[in-house]
């Protein structure tokens, strides 16, 4: 349970009170709406009677991807969807409305893409990686992903892919 005043009836001394939304709107961010299309609707939303927006993820992804779940970049905003002056701006306009924002941060969706550098260093060094463990691998093959273990070891051995 979060501190509280001494008296027991609120949040610490400069902590903002707990906020719950009350009705959302779902921003599919992708390539095409990004942080400035939603920053444009955000009135509209205000007149809907919208008090905050679920954002879809918006990290970095693989190129093109339309949903965000595929990330290549935990650390770095979707450059398809904007920079951190476009996000800034998109979180003053909705502070400015008396908006929130409920973002969806799912940490373990990662692309197993060559555009995310932790599973190219996996496919580099096999177990060995530092990010080995980041991915569900079935290493010895024995499990409901045998066949794909297969291919894996195939990739890992220079032995080539085969369908």
């Amino acid at each position: 349970m979060p501190p509280t005043t001494p008296a027991g009836n609120g949040p610490p001394h400069g902590v903002p009170p707990r906020r719950l939304p009350v009705s959302t709107y779902r921003l599919q961010f992708h390539r095409g709406f990004t942080f400035a299309d939603a920053t444009a609707v955000v009135p509209y939303l205000v007149r809907l009677g919208i008090t905050d927006c679920y954002a879809s993820p918006y990290l970095k992804a693989c190129i093109g991807s339309t949903h965000g779940y595929d990330i290549c970049d935990h650390a770095q905003l979707n450059p398809e969807v904007g920079g951190d002056a476009d996000y800034e701006r998109l979180i003053a306009v909705l502070t400015a409305h008396g908006m929130g924002q409920v973002a969806d941060v799912v940490p373990n969706h990662m692309a197993a893409s060559g555009e995310n550098p932790w599973w190219r260093d996996v496919l580099e060094n096999g177990r060995f990686s530092p990010y080995a463990e980041w991915f569900d691998i079935d290493w010895e093959g024995t499990g409901r992903g045998a066949r794909w273990s297969e291919r894996f070891k195939a990739v890992m051995t220079g032995a080539g892919w085969s369908s």
